[in-house]
């Protein structure tokens, strides 16, 4: 996805039709009582996207990786949906899968564990591949260079 100030990249498995990402956002529209969460998500999405830029501050840390939707301090609102990304800077983020966080850990819950364990190899795969220099950042508009057949390895 990409918006004025950041371009949002996806993950898509060897053998699957759709992203991370996309996959996750298919999940949970199906079912209505996690709309409202959704909903702050693609909010804060779009606000990251078009006027903020992907401040370090509005992540969540999760390990290898990063969390959304900012912690509650800049919400409007609670939300109890998860989405795990990589922040490369204000310009670039990648974007995992995620789910519904029940516990105070991610790791022990059920409905986000999966993702949040997926998401913190692919982010130690994707540092490995930058200091292997298979994946870059642009230096001049902060934007991910890769080969387009490119693959990480878990």
């Amino acid at each position: 996805m990409r918006f004025k100030k950041v371009v949002f990249y996806g993950v898509q498995m060897e053998g699957e039709s759709e992203s991370l990402f996309l996959q996750f956002i298919k999940k949970h529209a199906k079912e209505s009582k996690y709309r409202d969460d959704l909903d702050v998500l693609r909010t804060w999405l779009k606000k990251l996207g078009n006027e903020q830029g992907a401040k370090a501050w509005f992540f969540r840390n999760e390990r290898a990786v990063l969390g959304l939707p900012p912690k509650q301090k800049y919400l409007e609102t609670s939300c109890r949906i998860r989405l795990y990304c990589l922040r490369f800077n204000d310009r670039a983020v990648m974007l995992f899968g995620g789910g519904v966080k029940t516990t105070a850990r991610a790791q022990d819950c059920p409905f986000v564990g999966p993702a949040f364990k997926r998401a913190n190899q692919l982010g130690r795969a994707v540092d490995k591949a930058m200091k292997a220099k298979e994946l870059c950042i642009d230096p001049e508009d902060g934007k991910l260079r890769f080969d387009a057949n490119f693959k990480l390895y878990l």
